[in-house]
C-alpha cells in the first residue's frame, strides 16, 4: 500500500512540475530566419515606425533589432539607437569583416508565442530567444555565439600549417 502511495505521489509531483515548465514557456516566441529581413538591413529598407536597438560594441555590434511600434523593449543589454543609412553602412561593413552581403549575418523575424510578427534581427550570430508577454512586453536575448572547438582556428599551434606553411619553424634541438 506504501508503494503504490509513494507511486502515485511521484506521479502527481511529476504532473505538478510539467504543468508548471508549461506554463513558464508560453511567453516564449520564435526566431524565424528570413532573407527577406537580411535584404531589408542590407538595402537600408527598414521601416521606419520600428524602435530599433543594438547590443555589443557601437562600432560593431553583435547584433540590431527593430520593435514594432505597438510593442515595448525590456532589456538592460539593448541600447536605443536612432538608425541612419550612414550608421547602417558601418555596422554592416564591420558585422561582415568588409565582405558585404550574403557573409553569414543572419537576418530574421521575431516571432510572438501565438506567431504575430514583433521585430526583426540582424546579427553574425545565428541563436537567440524571443519571449512576449501579455502587456506586449519583449525580451529578446543577446545573441550567444556558437562555440568551437578551436580545431578550425588559425590561432591553434596544431592548425597553423593550414593556414600558413611557411611559418618559421626553429631547427630541432639535437
Amino acid at each position: 500500500m506504501k508503494r503504490l502511495l509513494a507511486g502515485w505521489m511521484a506521479l502527481g509531483f511529476l504532473a505538478f512540475a510539467a504543468a508548471g515548465c508549461a506554463g513558464s514557456f508560453k511567453e516564449y516566441g520564435r526566431v524565424d530566419v528570413s532573407a527577406d529581413v537580411a535584404k531589408m538591413f542590407e538595402e537600408r529598407s527598414l521601416p521606419a515606425d520600428y524602435h530599433y536597438f543594438y547590443t555589443g560594441s557601437d562600432t560593431e555590434p553583435s547584433a540590431v533589432i527593430g520593435i514594432a511600434p505597438e510593442y515595448t523593449l525590456e532589456s538592460k543589454v539593448w541600447y536605443p539607437v536612432t538608425i541612419t543609412p550612414e550608421k547602417l553602412s558601418v555596422w554592416m561593413r564591420n558585422m561582415t569583416g568588409g565582405l558585404g552581403k550574403g557573409t553569414g549575418v543572419w537576418g530574421a523575424a521575431l516571432m510572438g508565442p501565438a506567431g504575430e510578427k514583433v521585430g526583426i534581427w540582424y546579427s553574425p550570430h545565428a541563436t537567440t530567444s524571443v519571449r512576449v508577454s501579455a502587456d506586449k512586453k519583449v525580451t529578446v536575448f543577446p545573441p550567444q555565439p556558437q562555440e568551437r572547438d578551436g580545431r578550425d582556428s588559425p590561432f591553434d599551434p596544431s592548425n597553423r600549417e593550414l593556414y600558413d606553411p611557411i611559418l618559421y619553424r626553429p631547427p630541432m634541438s639535437r
